[in-house]
């Protein structure tokens, strides 16, 4: 028997009084709500880098884009930038969001923030797609949830 077949077998047969894992969350990731401090732009950070934020026009994408023109970085519509900012999660949409931040995911190829609602429907399947990318991509990426 080799390795491989007794740990499938001890995985599906169980000896009495054992714990095993299945259903439980991976170690690894941790999960932490953390409040974050809506100050000033740090100009020093954002100077002379391109930003994109992906997602319809209306006040939080036009607040977000003044707010880092005001620091010193380039706006930029596509998602060629240093820092890309997908804001498609929020919109109403019928449908899920996870195959259209894929696709921007895919694109990008800085920096990659993804922000969702607070609502765990709407955002279904997002958190496995952006933890995936995480440890493939070698660019920064995140999930922040807005409350």
């Amino acid at each position: 028997m080799t390795g491989l077949t007794k740990r499938l077998r001890d995985w599906l047969a169980p000896a009495e009084g054992d714990q095993h894992r299945i259903g439980l969350a991976p170690r690894r990731y941790h999960r932490q709500l953390t409040m974050a401090a809506l100050g000033a732009a740090d100009p020093d950070r954002v100077r002379g880098k391109t930003i994109a934020v992906l997602a319809a026009p209306g006040p939080i994408r036009d607040a977000i884009e003044a707010r880092f023109a005001d620091a010193g970085a380039t706006v930029v519509s596509d998602a060629d930038a240093d820092l890309v900012i997908s804001l498609d999660a929020l919109a109403e949409a019928e449908e899920f969001a996870a195959p259209r931040v894929f696709e921007q995911l895919r694109a990008a190829r800085g920096t990659f923030v993804a922000v969702a609602p607070a609502d765990v429907e709407r955002r279904a399947g997002l958190a496995g797609l952006l933890r995936t990318a995480a440890l493939e991509r070698t660019a920064m990426t995140r999930l922040v949830i807005a409350g």
